[in-house]
């Protein structure tokens, strides 16, 4: 009878052990789910991050100084000079500088690496110099190549191109330019202008004869 007794009691008290562990065992598990999505609510690296906004590409054309003009001028008003002839530019009846073109010719001076592969290349020689305290530079800017009354030529830019500097007050300064020409060029002329006086005075520089 004793033993009949005993089994019912440990039975019951092995299925209370158990119910018992289970549920434990369930708000372990739940609590632990609820703790691990609270986590990931708080953690800053679950959220997405922004996606930066790309940054505009920058033009070409817009960096340095900008391309010397290749469009045809208005050739009426132009003053027309020969080589070694002196073109004074001014301002409000102001001389402010002055540029002469010294040469024209061939060249077979050269690029370093040289893409273009130009049927002939033109050399212009020019001296100028600032009459006022302000320094002048003029460069490439200033010129436009006209190739037989009909076109104009692209620049072309030598490996020991004597490039132009700033010039002080009678202190005058020697540069080059050079452009890329078809082999039939016979004649050249150099429009000059002064970039930032545009309404101003320009000149034609005739190159009559070219070696």
């Amino acid at each position: 009878m004793k033993k009949r007794f005993i089994y019912p009691v440990i039975a019951a008290l092995c299925l209370t052990a158990l119910a018992a562990g289970g549920c434990s065992k369930e708000e372990t598990v739940t609590g632990s789910s609820s703790a691990s999505s609270a986590s990931a609510g708080k953690n800053p690296s679950s959220t997405p991050a922004a996606t930066p906004e790309a940054s505009p590409t920058e033009d070409p054309s817009t960096m340095g100084e900008g391309a010397a003009p290749t469009d045809m001028p208005e050739l009426e008003s132009a003053i027309a000079r020969s080589l070694n002839e002196t073109c004074e530019f001014t301002k409000d009846g102001q001389s402010l500088y002055t540029v002469t073109i010294t040469g024209v010719s061939f060249t077979d001076r050269r690029a370093v690496v040289d893409t273009e592969e130009p049927e002939k290349i033109l050399l212009v020689t020019y001296t100028y110099q600032s009459l006022t305290d302000d320094p002048v530079l003029v460069d490439d800017m200033s010129f436009r190549c006209i190739i037989n009354d009909t076109e104009v030529a692209p620049p072309y830019y030598l490996t020991d191109q004597v490039m132009p500097e700033l010039s002080v007050r009678d202190q005058p300064v020697t540069a080059e330019l050079a452009y890329n020409v078809p082999a039939n060029t016979e004649k050249a002329a150099l429009y000059l202008t002064n970039t930032s006086n545009p309404e101003g005075d320009s000149f034609l520089v005739t190159a009559s004869s070219i070696q």
